[in-house]
């Protein structure tokens, strides 16, 4: 029976010293495992689409639609990853994530290069619309800034050196010697450091979503 990690362990805990378990038992066929490793990258992957969404595809899609189709292909395509650390999966979902942005940034802007053609070509002035546009509504705008505000909640709720940390190694995209050298520390400070913050982040996703649904639903006594 292959050995899950304990639930009473804290975040930081279970991304320093149960993770790389995790990757082993899921590279031998563990399901659970696989399930429980990506899980630990849901919040780190949120963080990288809201930054990398870019203004040309925001309003038109969801970063948890990104992080939902990263899950999907890692899923399907697991047995393709030859890493052994948690580093190297954490760069090869990031890179799925990526490449996924790339297609759909390309659709776009292929769809909207084409749009006066196909507006010449049927005589329909309406035709100058993006297909792309048409997934636009109400509901996905909401959901839309209810990630954006979930994640700076999150963000502010992290400690200074916290934030700085993530913002070099996954904004910035910094080695660990270079965030070292910015925070004057030395590389395996900076390594451990954005761990934790990593591991802080994911928590504090967690417990903001879970106040905003406990906020959003009916008080006792009250009814709709």
């Amino acid at each position: 029976m292959s050995q899950q990690p304990d639930p009473s362990l804290s975040n930081d805990e279970l991304s320093m010293n149960q993770l790389a378990n995790l990757v082993t038992l899921a590279k031998s066929g563990d399901a659970q495992a696989t399930e429980n490793l990506f899980d630990q990258f849901r919040g780190y992957l949120l963080l990288i689409a809201n930054e990398e969404l870019g203004r040309d595809l925001q309003g038109k899609f969801g970063a948890s639609d990104f992080v939902q189709e990263t899950m999907l292909i890692a899923h399907h395509k697991f047995q393709q990853f030859r890493g052994e650390s948690v580093a190297e999966l954490k760069g090869w979902l990031r890179q799925i994530l990526r490449n996924d942005l790339h297609r759909v940034r390309k659709k776009y802007s292929n769809a909207r290069r084409n749009e006066p053609s196909r507006a010449l070509a049927t005589g329909n002035p309406k035709a100058h619309t993006s297909p792309v546009d048409h997934q636009l509504t109400p509901q996905s705008n909401a959901l839309i800034r209810e990630e954006a505000r979930i994640l700076e909640a999150a963000m502010a709720r992290l400690p200074e050196k916290y934030r700085t940390a993530i913002r070099l190694r996954e904004w910035e995209d910094l080695s660990y010697p270079e965030i070292g050298r910015r925070m004057k520390t030395t590389e395996e400070a900076a390594r451990k450091l954005c761990h934790r913050a990593m591991a802080k982040l994911e928590g504090l996703l967690k417990q903001v979503l879970d106040e905003s649904q406990a906020a959003s639903k009916p008080k006792d006594g009250c009814r709709t």
